[in-house]
Parts: C-alpha cells; sequence; structure tokens
C-alpha cells in the first residue's frame, strides 16, 4: 500500500464539525467528550447548542481511537492495528447507539441527526468491512514480498475515504444550516485533533 493513500486517508479524517466551547485546546477536547459522554444518557435535547456539541462529542471520541489506529498504522504494526480498530469499532458501536436514540426539538425534520447518522453508518461499514480487509491485504504483504495486493479491495478502500469525505462536508453543511435556523453561531478555530491528524 502506497504511503501517500495512507495520509490521504488521515487527511479526510480532519472534522469540520464545529461547537461552541472553550477556548484552550484541552478544554475544548475534554468538553467535546464530555458532550458525547452525556448523549449516552439523554433522549431529547431541547437546546439546539447542546445538541450540535453532542453530536460534535460523539464523533470527537471516536476520532480519538482512530487517531490511535493512525499511529499503528504508520509504525505498521499489523498487530497493533488490528487490536486499534477493535477499540474504534467498540466506539463507532456506542456513538451510533447513542446517536440513534437522541433527538433535538429543533432540527427541522431531523435534518441535521440524519445527516449525522449517513456519517456513523458510513463508519460502521469502512472500520467493520474496509478496514479488516486492508489489514488482511497488509498482512499478506508482509509475510510475502511477492504477494500483489488485491485491487478490488483497495479500490473499495478508497471509495469509502471518498464517500466519507462526502459526507463529512453533508454534515458540515446541515449543521451549518442548523446553527442558523436556531440563531446561534459556531466556533470557527480547529478542531483540537486537526494538529495530531496532520502531523502524523
Amino acid at each position: 500500500m502506497k504511503t501517500k493513500h495512507i495520509y490521504l486517508f488521515i487527511s479526510l479524517f480532519t472534522i469540520i464539525l464545529f461547537a461552541c466551547g472553550p477556548e484552550t485546546k484541552e478544554e475544548k477536547l475534554n468538553s467535546y467528550i464530555e458532550d458525547g459522554d452525556n448523549a449516552g444518557n439523554k433522549s431529547v435535547y431541547t437546546d439546539a447548542i447542546e445538541f450540535s456539541d453532542a453530536l460534535v462529542g460523539l464523533d470527537t471520541k471516536i476520532q480519538i481511537k482512530v487517531l490511535n489506529l493512525m499511529k499503528a498504522l504508520e509504525d505498521q504494526d499489523i498487530d497493533q492495528m488490528r487490536e486499534e480498530l477493535i477499540v474504534v469499532q467498540k466506539e463507532i458501536l456506542s456513538a451510533t447507539e447513542s446517536l440513534q436514540k437522541i433527538s433535538c426539538t429543533k432540527d427541522q425534520n431531523d435534518k441535521f441527526k440524519n445527516a449525522a447518522v449517513s456519517l456513523f453508518n458510513c463508519y460502521n461499514r469502512i472500520y467493520f468491512e474496509d478496514w479488516t480487509l486492508i489489514l488482511d491485504e497488509m498482512d499478506k504483504v508482509q509475510k510475502d514480498e511477492n504477494y500483489v495486493v488485491d485491487e478490488d479491495i483497495y479500490i473499495k478502500w478508497i471509495e469509502g475515504m471518498q464517500e466519507e469525505e462526502s459526507l463529512i462536508f453533508s454534515v458540515g453543511a446541515a449543521q451549518e444550516d442548523f446553527a442558523e435556523e436556531n440563531n446561534f453561531s459556531m466556533d470557527d478555530e480547529d478542531h483540537p485533533l486537526d494538529e495530531e491528524f496532520n502531523n502524523l
């Protein structure tokens, strides 16, 4: 697998979701995590900003686990990557369960939530199917230098990344509409994990 494609994949995980929160990176990240945790204990949100922060929080919790997977990928440690992938999968299942049960009275036609659901469904497919197949391919390459990577698996993985990128932008657009409809401004600063992904 070519390194340039790996870094392209990493760049697609730059979160474009924004939320109102503290100023420092550490405080902002902790706030997102707390918002994601709280989403597991709520069902109906009446505050638009809290709902927006909850969706960002659920995604952030996934991205923290993805970051560890990317670090293992950088080291080309297949066993570690498999372990980290299991952690990512568990977080996706947990976040998806929380997302499915929450709603907001101010989310017209559930537009914002449905955009996030589509993204999380994409996460489910990519990390439970595409990533598993790619790791199997990487394992075969490491064990046999003459092994030729299955093009179909590689193409499917790339297509999954492209779909994910498109859905990330869709969620961002839905959030912007949601903010406008509910008269609040979004924090336009970078997500606190962006720098770590970019440094990989």
